[in-house]
């Protein structure tokens, strides 16, 4: 398949990646709505497999993944994708697509509307244009590069679309938590003892939240309405979308050791299995972020 060259020789432009996002938004919304729907009347195919005793798969993380790997091939940039079920795929190529069809399957499989769809385009080892589709409030978000993160809010039915608003972390605030900041935590129920990400959010002395996906704790730092998410078991696939929203709306993304997250490393793809800790947070946090995490002996 020959590349689009109306999208793919664009991607050197701001307008251009501008362009591909709001392209991946109509996607990633079209795949989210249909599995909300189906989630709310239960018409969906309960049985569910394990990939790992704390991480399951279902019929419809594979369908859907399907579904949207061959919808973004069909705009012609890259045949190249990683997909959290089917792994790395496609000739070697600039471009590849990074999707997590359902994050929060858990919570999906058991009719909590906590989970996303979300869809990146990679340049090399860097987000350039991302989409995801929050169950929470059918809301769509979608960024490119240096061309900002922006908001569409959801409605329920066929009712008009909403206009996107721009999104911005608000610049001004103290650079210590308050006991009202809401710190998102998700860290592997395989930790024997206290888990460390979770010691490190308690140290804090804020208000914590559970979400059971990656995605929604990034895109709730994105939105405003957490302060920051701390990530101790996630894959490129959980963070690459949220993380380019997250950052440019804003936020500070960094490994537990204070390296900025993005670009990814080198060998993200030769090694798209290993957990990547990371933390999304407003960029005047990030210090006693750090000192948190360091205190909880998380290396």
């Amino acid at each position: 398949m020959k590349p689009d060259v109306a999208i793919r020789s664009r991607l050197n432009t701001r307008a251009g990646r501008l362009r591909a996002a709001r392209l991946f938004a109509g996607i990633v919304e079209f795949e989210g709505r249909r599995l909300a729907q189906l989630q709310h009347s239960r018409n969906f195919a309960a049985a569910f497999g394990r990939k790992a005793p704390d991480d399951i798969v279902t019929e419809l993380d594979i369908l859907t993944e399907k579904r949207l790997l061959r919808a973004l091939r069909k705009l012609q940039i890259t045949d190249r994708a990683l997909g959290e079920e089917s792994g790395l795929s496609g000739a070697p190529d600039r471009y590849t697509w990074v999707v997590d069809p359902i994050d929060g399957s858990t919570n999906f499989a058991h009719g909590m509307n906590v989970f996303a769809v979300s869809v990146a385009l990679m340049d090399h080892t860097n987000p350039i244009a991302a989409a995801c589709f929050d169950a929470r409030d059918l809301d769509i978000y979608y960024a490119a590069a240096g061309g900002g993160a922006w908001r569409r809010r959801g409605t329920a039915g066929a009712g008009p679309a909403r206009a996107a608003s721009k999104l911005h972390i608000i610049a001004s605030r103290s650079a210590a938590f308050d006991r009202l900041d809401m710190v998102g935590v998700q860290w592997s129920p395989q930790t024997a003892g206290m888990p460390p990400a979770l010691a490190a959010a308690i140290s804090l002395n804020c208000k914590i939240r559970v979400l059971g996906s990656a995605v929604a704790h990034w895109l709730s730092v994105a939105s405003g309405a957490c302060a920051a998410g701390i990530l101790q078991r996630v894959k490129i696939w959980d963070i690459a979308a949220a993380g380019l929203i997250a950052s440019e709306a804003g936020a500070a993304l960094f490994h537990f050791d204070g390296k900025p997250l993005l670009p990814f490393a080198d060998d993200a793809f030769d090694h798209f299995s290993r957990d990547l800790p990371s933390v999304s947070c407003h960029p005047l946090l990030k210090r006693v972020l750090l000192h948190s995490i360091r205190e909880a002996g998380i290396r």
